[in-house]
């Protein structure tokens, strides 16, 4: 057997590796990388299998190593986006102390990582810019969901921020900006492929 720390250390550069598939890690600071790579734990799900409940409390971040993810609501009753390599999910519940937005289910045998909200913000703490960063982008996508429901209306907060000039919040709510930096999603083809394989899926 390999001593404990060699262990950890494989564990660690074979993360690492395979992190750099998701752009807000691979374009974070080399300390950030390895201190996340160290805390992941793998996790591999199947064909249909709920990852992640709406409504429920969940306070961990999955990234997608490989495979297939598809995001549906109660609001619309529908799937409402398919993610992929690269991407993640789970940050709403884990970076704005909410309950889960919406149900992530994977539809092919998908291989994700895990990580703790706690060990995440932390992290991020020691980076206030990258906080701030996940933490907006936490929030379009929740207002994204919500916004889904053609009954939902702005609350008298989100009023203000749009009074105070913060109205690029809400701008462009079908555009996701981090799944819009992963390789798959800036490959017409390969989206194209995504979409085939999810609507076969269904």
């Amino acid at each position: 057997h390999l001593p404990p720390t060699l262990q950890r250390e494989i564990r660690r550069c074979l993360s690492s590796a395979r992190l750099l598939k998701v752009p807000f890690i691979k374009s974070s600071p080399k300390l950030l990388m390895e201190r996340v790579a160290t805390c992941v734990e793998p996790l591999i799900v199947f064909a249909d299998e709920v990852v992640v409940h709406e409504h429920h409390h969940g306070d961990r971040l999955f990234l997608i190593n490989s495979g297939l993810v598809e995001i549906s609501s109660g609001r619309t009753h529908r799937r409402y986006r398919s993610i992929t390599d690269g991407c993640y999910f789970g940050d709403v519940a884990v970076l704005l102390d909410v309950r889960r937005t919406a149900t992530c289910t994977a539809k092919m045998q998908t291989h994700l990582y895990t990580l703790h909200g706690s060990t995440l913000r932390d992290v991020l703490l020691d980076y206030p810019a990258g906080l701030a960063t996940k933490r907006y982008s936490a929030r379009r996508r929740h207002l994204r969901v919500l916004m889904l429901d053609p009954r939902y209306t702005l609350t008298p907060e989100q009023r203000d921020e749009i009074t105070r000039g913060e109205e690029k919040l809400f701008d462009r709510l079908d555009v996701d900006e981090e799944d819009a930096q992963t390789e798959i999603f800036q490959d017409p083809t390969t989206l194209a492929t995504l979409s085939s394989m999810s609507s076969r899926a269904l």
